[in-house]
């Protein structure tokens, strides 16, 4: 029984084989799946590029991280010198300010020692001034007598 349309389904087809327009579509896969794998391929290329770029800026961190390191335990030397010196500083200070206060009191007697040197200079020089009239007072009276004397021998 044959029928004016043909149909694929009929009994006595021939079984369908893959045709070009098949072909098209699998060329076509073909390169969609090549165009994936090369851009695979990219991107494992370039996250390798990135991942050395990482261990290379980490390698730099670390290195930097030993510098602060070294400089922070530099840093806390220079601070323990820094308060040993000032700890000395402080000693020589003190030092200072007992010597000072020696200096002082030193000035002082030295002030009051030339104070009561003036003083006694003075008096002396007071009781000089008595003595000196004292003995013209003397010679003058030795004069009077001696001349006296002599006019009662004559």
């Amino acid at each position: 029984m044959a029928s004016d349309t043909p149909s694929s389904t009929t009994i006595g087809d021939p079984p369908r084989i893959p045709g070009a327009d098949d072909a098209v579509t699998a060329e076509d896969r073909l390169a969609a799946i090549t165009g994936f794998a090369d851009a695979a391929k990219a991107s494992a290329t370039a996250a390798a590029d990135f991942q050395a770029q990482i261990a290379g800026a980490l390698t730099e961190a670390k290195a930097k991280l030993t510098e602060l390191a070294l400089v922070a335990g530099q840093t806390a030397n220079t601070k323990t010198r820094l308060a040993s010196e000032e700890s000395a500083i402080a000693a020589i200070h003190a030092d200072m300010q007992a010597k000072l206060a020696e200096v002082t009191n030193a000035a002082t007697q030295a002030v009051a020692a030339v104070t009561a040197i003036t003083d006694q200079q003075a008096v002396i020089a007071t009781k000089s001034a008595h003595i000196q009239a004292a003995q013209e007072h003397a010679d003058k009276v030795r004069a009077d007598l001696d001349r006296t004397l002599t006019a009662a021998r004559s």
